[in-house]
């Protein structure tokens, strides 16, 4: 991954918000997916160089706390799946950590969030997570589109004696902690506006901000594309 650029070819509220934070030079929140190999040591300096350049504030998200959902639904119990989610936190941080000590980044500018102590503490984040969280309950195609997106993050990795149905029940909470954390990130970080930066679509996200669920949308919440 080298030469980033945004694509910026989208239409609707999410993505305009997007553009909105990238000309204003705004806020950039960097969500490492635990256990996603495109999080390598060389992609994660190519995305930090692109956002160090085009934004005034990085925030880098290692989500140790939510992972545990991932690691429990691939079928390891909840001791295992706590360890595994440490070990792979870790790995990532420490690869972010020697990439801004090479690029000698000014790192007020770039932070890297303790989610479990920055973001399951906060009053914004909890309030949200339960309206994310009772939607899945009360809208249908919130819930089948929560579903298929956790299928596909779990397919193919599940342990022998475990049942799809029964992981995606577990697996889905890491999608709602996550989509209940953007959507809070504005105030969580005190400012008017985010934007979400990530290298593929994440459609449920874009529908969810852009109100095609029950749910209100959020205009203070963007996307870019960037590869």
């Amino acid at each position: 991954m080298s030469n980033l650029s945004v694509k910026n070819e989208f239409l609707g509220t999410v993505f305009e918000t997007g553009y909105k934070v990238l000309k204003n030079r705004g806020l950039a929140i960097i969500w490492m997916s635990v256990g996603n190999p495109h999080f390598n040591k060389e992609n994660i300096k190519e995305l930090i160089k692109f956002c160090s350049k085009n934004f005034n504030d990085i925030k880098v998200l290692i989500p140790f706390g939510p992972s545990r959902h991932t690691f429990e639904a691939i079928g390891y119990n909840s001791t295992k799946a706590l360890s595994k989610g440490r070990l792979h936190s870790n790995r990532l941080k420490n690869h972010t950590k020697k990439v801004l000590n090479e690029l000698e980044m000014n790192q007020s500018r770039i932070q890297i969030i303790d989610w479990e102590n920055e973001i399951y503490s906060n009053v914004t984040f909890a309030k949200i997570l339960n309206e994310i969280e009772n939607l899945y309950l009360d809208d249908k195609s919130f819930h089948v589109d929560c579903n298929v997106t956790t299928k596909q993050v779990l397919e193919g990795k599940l342990k022998t004696n475990k049942n799809i149905d029964d992981a995606i029940k577990i697996g889905v909470k890491y999608l709602h902690e996550e989509l209940a954390f953007v959507l809070a990130s504005p105030v969580i970080f005190d400012v008017k506006y985010t934007v979400y930066i990530y290298h593929n679509r994440w459609h449920i996200y874009e529908n969810l901000v852009n109100g095609k669920y029950k749910k209100k949308g959020n205009y203070d919440v963007g996307f870019l594309l960037v590869n």
